[in-house]
């Protein structure tokens, strides 16, 4: 889980802390101890340290910037469906919206949000 601010990560924490550890992937469970607006997931994060960055190979689709009301993210969303559209969140993304095409059709797209007193580290 994440936190907007160090004084909500202690309110999670503690929260948390009351269940057991298997409860903590049970929305039901959790619902009962925060009040929880949306679900998103399940979802599997990976970080990387800058060392394991790596430049992109030749051959790699290239990067596009549009808006998120651009109408090829549109029609990206339209082809994921509600549910995963609606997890991507990409009407919510304060960035450009970064799209890989293939023959022309946008089939990827990712973004962030900026948070409020927050650098732009959220990535959608």
């Amino acid at each position: 889980m994440t936190a907007p601010s160090d004084g909500a990560a202690v309110v999670v924490r503690e929260a948390l802390g009351r269940l057991p550890v298997e409860a903590v992937v049970d929305s039901a469970r959790v619902r009962m101890v925060l009040p929880v607006t949306r679900v998103l997931g399940p979802a599997a994060l990976a970080y990387v340290f800058l060392e394991g960055l790596r430049p992109v190979g030749a051959g790699a689709l290239p990067v596009e910037r549009l808006s998120a009301a651009h109408p090829d993210v549109r029609k990206l969303e339209q082809a994921a469906g509600p549910g995963d559209a609606g997890e991507a969140a990409l009407e919510e993304v304060t960035s450009p919206v970064f799209v890989v095409r293939e023959r022309g059709q946008v089939v990827a797209g990712a973004g962030y949000r900026v948070w409020p007193g927050r650098p732009p580290t959220s990535v959608c």
